[in-house]
This record gives C-alpha cells, sequence and structure tokens, in this order.
C-alpha cells in the first residue's frame, strides 16, 4: 500500500457538488490511485455499492441534498472499511467536531488544500485502509475457525435449524455479491450464527416447530426471544461486537418497530440485521411451502418491514437463480459435496437426521455413512443439483 503506483493502484473515491473540485482532485491523484468522481451523496453511496471497494473516500461537506456528515454516516454501513476524508471550505469547527464524531473521520481537511497536503492525507488514508484490511482477514480467519465449531455444535444438537442457517447464510452471500461487498464475513457468520439459539429450546418444542404443529403461549414467547438469546450468548466473545449488534437487530422492521426497542431506524438499522432479516422471512416462507415468486409476493406487501433497496435486489437475484437445478435419486455412494438435500432425511424409525434443503458437505456424507450399518438409513436420496441447463425432473 506504501506504493500506490502498483499495477493495481488505490482506489479512491470523491464527492463534490462543484465540478471543478472534481477535475482538480482527479488532476491530483490520477497517476498514482483509480479515481472516481461523483457529483452528490446518493451517486456516491451508489458507486460504493457498485463499483467498491474503495480504500478511501474524500468528500465535501456543504453539499445539497445529502451533506458530507450524512453521505458518511451512510457510507460506514455499504463500506465500512473505507477511509474517509472530509475536505471543506467552511471553517466551522462544530460542523468539523460532528462529522469526526458521527463519520469516523480520518483527515479533516480545508480548502483550498495544498495538493502535498492532499496527496500525503491520502496516502496515510490509503495506508490505513491496508492496516484494516489485514486484521479483518486475519480476525475473519479466526473467528471463521471459532464460528466452525459452533456450527458443528448446532449441526450436532438441532440439524433443522442448522440447515436453516447454511441456507440463510447462502443468500445473505448473495446479497454481498450483489453490494460488491469486500467483506463478506460480516455478513455470513451473523447468518451461521443466527440459529444457535435453538440449542436453548426443548427437543419437543423443536419436533413441534419442525412438524408446523401448533405452540403453546410459552413455547410461542421463547421462540420469539430466540435472537435475544442468540445475541446474550455471543455477547461476551471478543471481537464478535459487530456480529453480536448485527444479531442484536436481526428482528427489527425498517419502520424502527420491533425490537429492541428504541430509535433506530431505515439505514440507520445494521446493514447486516436489514439483509438477515430479509434472508430469513424469505427461508419461513419457502419452508412453509410457498414458492419463490410467492414468498417474494408476500414480503413486497409488507410495508415498512424490509430496506426496499435490499428486498428489490434480493428478488431479483430469485428469479435468476432458481431455474438452474436439476432434481435426482442418488444413493449413499454417489452422494458429493454441494448438492442439496430436497427432503428430510430420517432413519427407519423415524428419528430426524437432516432437514430439506441442508447443503452437503463432506462431514455429512461421513456422518450418515457412519450411520447407515445401525441406523437404518434409506437407500436413497432425493437431493438438487445445480446445474446449467435448466430444471429436469
Amino acid at each position: 500500500m506504501s506504493n500506490p503506483t502498483a499495477s493495481n493502484p488505490v482506489k479512491v473515491l470523491c464527492v463534490d457538488d462543484d465540478p471543478h473540485i472534481l477535475a482538480s482532485l482527479r488532476r491530483q491523484l490520477h497517476r498514482g490511485y483509480d479515481v472516481t468522481t461523483v457529483a452528490s451523496g446518493q451517486d456516491g453511496l451508489r458507486a460504493l455499492r457498485e463499483l467498491g471497494p474503495f480504500a478511501v473516500i474524500v468528500a465535501d461537506l456543504r453539499m445539497p441534498g445529502m451533506d458530507g456528515i450524512a453521505f458518511f454516516e451512510r457510507a460506514q454501513s455499504v463500506s465500512p472499511s473505507t477511509v474517509r476524508i472530509l475536505l471543506t471550505g467552511q471553517a466551522d469547527l462544530e460542523a468539523a467536531i460532528e462529522a469526526i464524531n458521527e463519520g469516523h473521520i480520518f483527515r479533516f481537511l480545508r480548502k483550498p488544500c495544498p495538493p502535498l497536503v492532499l496527496l500525503k492525507s491520502v496516502r496515510a488514508a490509503a495506508e490505513q485502509y491496508a492496516l484494516i484490511h489485514a486484521e479483518r482477514v486475519l480476525l475473519a480467519e479466526t473467528l471463521l475457525g471459532c464460528v466452525r465449531v459452533l456450527s458443528d455444535v448446532l449441526a450436532l444438537t438441532n440439524p433443522a435449524a442448522f440447515g436453516r442457517a447454511l441456507r440463510v447464510q447462502e443468500y445473505v452471500g448473495q446479497v454481498a455479491d450483489d453490494f460488491n461487498l469486500s467483506n463478506r464475513w460480516e455478513l455470513e457468520i451473523p447468518a451461521l450464527l443466527s440459529q444457535i439459539g435453538w440449542i436453548t429450546l426443548p427437543s419437543e418444542t423443536v419436533d413441534k416447530i419442525h412438524q408446523s404443529e401448533e405452540l403453546s403461549d410459552s413455547e410461542q414467547e421463547m421462540v420469539e426471544h430466540l435472537p435475544q438469546v442468540t445475541a446474550e450468548l455471543l455477547g461476551n466473545i471478543p471481537r464478535l461486537e459487530s456480529v453480536h449488534r448485527i444479531l442484536s437487530y436481526q428482528d427489527k422492521l425498517y419502520s424502527g418497530e420491533g425490537r429492541p426497542v428504541d430509535d433506530v431506524r431505515g439505514e440507520k438499522i445494521p446493514f447486516g440485521s436489514r439483509v438477515l432479516r430479509i434472508a430469513l422471512d424469505y427461508d419461513s416462507l419457502e419452508m412453509r411451502g410457498m414458492s419463490a415468486a410467492e414468498a417474494i409476493e408476500t414480503m413486497n406487501s409488507r410495508e415498512g418491514w424490509y430496506d426496499p433497496d435490499i428486498l428489490h435486489r434480493f428478488a431479483m437475484r430469485r428469479g435468476q437463480s432458481i431455474p438452474h437445478l436439476r432434481i435426482k435419486k442418488v444413493d449413499l455412494s454417489h452422494l458429493e459435496p454441494e448438492m442439496v438435500f430436497d427432503e428430510d432425511v430420517r432413519t427407519s424409525k423415524g428419528v430426524f437426521l437432516i432437514p430439506r434443503g441442508q447443503r452437503v458437505t463432506s462431514g455429512l456424507i461421513r456422518r450418515l455413512r457412519n450411520l447407515s450399518p445401525t441406523a437404518g438409513l434409506q437407500s436413497s436420496f432425493t437431493v438438487r443439483i445445480t446445474t446449467e441447463e435448466g430444471i429436469e425432473a
């Protein structure tokens, strides 16, 4: 990162409503950086989603519509790793303090800014981004190891909840791709851990949920508090603060209603929480037997529940991916990773092992082979296989 003139130059986003300022910024930075310029905060957010990830943002404080403070607040949820520099001609100390406190600003520069000062600030910001990125990679690898252990515990104690977690992880991963997010793990880890609270439910309640049986009032209350239980279970694990916050707000509606009861609403809700809410609700509707189209139609009718931009992209993705599936019967010796079970797997005595919709893994194949001689498994399994040819019955 110390050499921004390398073959992969650092990406810098400049946001200012003055075209002359944008042209000046591009002239000063273009030799060492891959510079994108936009004239408004809305265009800046769009660029972050569609053209990112950016290492550095340089934005003006005083812009019509969405000022620099509001832009940086929203940019924080879209691209939290990007380092932010505020550039303004206003000698406004209070605005600068607010920007630093609310927008997580790395540098505050006055206009007109000498080229050397600008270049030094952008270089320092790029180096800061490199440090953040390296730490996040290390953190992701460490946390993923811990998460895999917790997921294995969930798989053994509650296969249905584990299968749901895997499906939801796949959905949020697709959203991360659609928004071009560099830190997929910040969405995928909360998805994998979103069902960990199910280990606290009595086995009888779990069976009733899986069989779509009516719950008692006390059981319904336990289920409704699962997101809070999950957040509490993970709350004391170091370096999981962002995951904890996402899980704490997974039940929050976009309108601001729901748990936790506070003033957080709209884009103030963590981005991961908004994605997770959509993925979980879609999975619930699909598991009730709804088609993808019916589930999306139901979600579209729920006014104020979801982030409209995320829901739109999620709906588009469902329309693109659904036709590329083939359903077939395979025996145990022909099960392969990445296949998806299209039916529940049970022993001959009816003991539930694997939920419909769970992806086949190497570990799961080994488990079935170990169980096969004694558990009385069926000889073949109905699975879904992703193809490029379309649907085959």
